[in-house]
């Protein structure tokens, strides 16, 4: 885990390393206008310099627009400052970038150190999903076969109702108690229940759709797993800061488009 005094010697580090590219970019547009090219590019350089300390110190989704254009455009154009007409360009677009920087503020959000609740991601990734209502849907087959008047074993009227009862009393119950009633359903598929029950003609159509119906349950579990697998991921990301911004444009002063 990342300490207290590393933050803070990160953002000092970032705060001092600004400071210095300000105070580069100052100089830098007030050099650019001179007629000497060796200067400008001295000046130029020591920009170019400082900007990619700060650029190295974050990650690409955190660097500002107007960082990664001036850097850009200063690669493009540093050794080309005799020419009166890149000048110019160089110019238009870095006091753009120059304003941008000015009135930047560097803003962090400290990131969640708390535990993982899996049984709420659990509960928001069931709720949001399908499952409650297909062990309803379950639950109305099986109850459909069991007022069918057409079963006469008790042995198979008894197992339905424990199984119809299962998912009724875990519809919403925990983890392991939800996929544990899943199972008991494909366990009735596959055993001695669904054996005596295609005995029964009559049944044949309510068979079919309870199948199809364990089929979809399956399915959603396989969904459901995916979805709280990628929400964990999510919250075990921990990273040092978050920086609250995006940047907007990493464009390359190339072309009118780029400086307009």
């Amino acid at each position: 885990m990342i300490s207290n005094t590393s933050e803070q010697a990160f953002v000092s580090a970032l705060s001092e390393n600004f400071v210095t590219f300000k105070t580069d970019m100052d100089n830098f547009m007030g050099a650019i206008a001179s007629s000497n090219a060796l200067d400008k590019k001295r000046i130029g350089l020591a920009l170019l310099q400082s900007g990619n300390v700060l650029r190295r110190m974050l990650i690409p989704d955190d660097q500002p627009a107007w960082l990664v254009t001036t850097i850009n455009s200063l690669n493009s154009y540093v050794n080309s400052l005799e020419d009166y007409s890149c000048c110019a360009l160089l110019n238009k677009s870095l006091a753009r970038q120059y304003l941008l920087c000015l009135d930047h503020k560097w803003s962090f959000a400290k990131t969640d150190s708390s535990g993982i609740d899996f049984d709420a991601i659990f509960i928001a990734c069931r709720d949001s999903g399908r499952l409650p209502d297909l062990f309803d849907d379950l639950v109305s087959i099986l109850d459909q076969l069991l007022q069918s008047g057409e079963i006469d074993s008790l042995r198979v009227t008894e197992a339905l109702k424990k199984i119809s009862n299962t998912l009724k009393k875990n519809r919403k119950g925990s983890y392991f108690a939800t996929f544990g009633s899943k199972e008991s359903v494909v366990e009735l598929l596959q055993g001695w229940v669904l054996t005596e029950l295609e005995k029964i003609p009559l049944l044949g159509g309510l068979i079919t759709a309870l199948r199809e119906k364990v089929g979809e349950t399956e399915q959603e579990f396989v969904v459901l797993n995916s979805t709280i697998r990628d929400e964990v991921k999510k919250q075990m990301k921990i990273e040092l800061r978050s920086l609250e911004f995006r940047p907007q444009s990493t464009g390359l002063l190339s072309n009118e488009s780029a400086i307009s």
